[in-house]
């Protein structure tokens, strides 16, 4: 609360607190007193009805610090501040921490996507990249290679088998 004409105290609005004047010190204590104006909440704090807390893990303060929000996509932190993740990384799932991509994902700038089918994530994860042409993935994890009997299809997607008459046994020609 505050006072504007030192008579009737009212609340600060939605992100904002009294701000207060230091006026030295009485027997060694200092004394503060509530000054007639409101000041923005601090970096990294929000509130209502004049208190200001600092936003949890995960979340930061709306623009004019009235709420804290999760922080977006891409970005996680802890104590009201959100920082971007680091290429081949993504957020954890209380956006307080930035994890490696799953299995399977790569990402640059916090977003990590899935790899699609003929494609694994390279190893930092930055980047799908295709499988070498003797080798398949089906599901964008990672390139295997096909059995004896078998080499990669068109799509590099699966194996299918040998033409009748002919064998491979290295998984690449028939």
């Amino acid at each position: 609360l505050y006072s504007p004409d030192g008579i009737e105290c009212i609340a600060c609005p939605s992100g904002r607190r009294p701000a207060s004047l230091s006026v030295g010190l009485v027997e060694g204590l200092e004394q503060v007193l509530e000054d007639a104006t409101c000041e923005e909440c601090p970096e990294f704090f929000a509130g209502q009805a004049g208190e200001c807390r600092r936003c949890p893990s995960g979340k930061q303060p709306n623009a004019d610090h009235s709420l804290c929000v999760p922080c977006v996509p891409g970005f996680a932190g802890v104590g009201g501040a959100c920082l971007q993740c680091q290429n081949g990384t993504e957020p954890n799932g209380l956006n307080s921490t930035c994890m490696p991509c799953r299995p399977g994902y790569a990402g640059v700038l916090g977003v990590c996507e899935r790899c699609r089918p003929a494609f694994q994530p390279n190893a930092d994860r930055t980047v799908c990249t295709r499988c070498p042409q003797d080798r398949y993935s089906p599901s964008g994890l990672e390139c295997l290679s096909c059995d004896a009997g078998y080499s990669v299809n068109s799509s590099q997607n699966g194996c299918e088998a040998c033409p009748y008459g002919r064998f491979g046994t290295d998984g690449v020609r028939c």
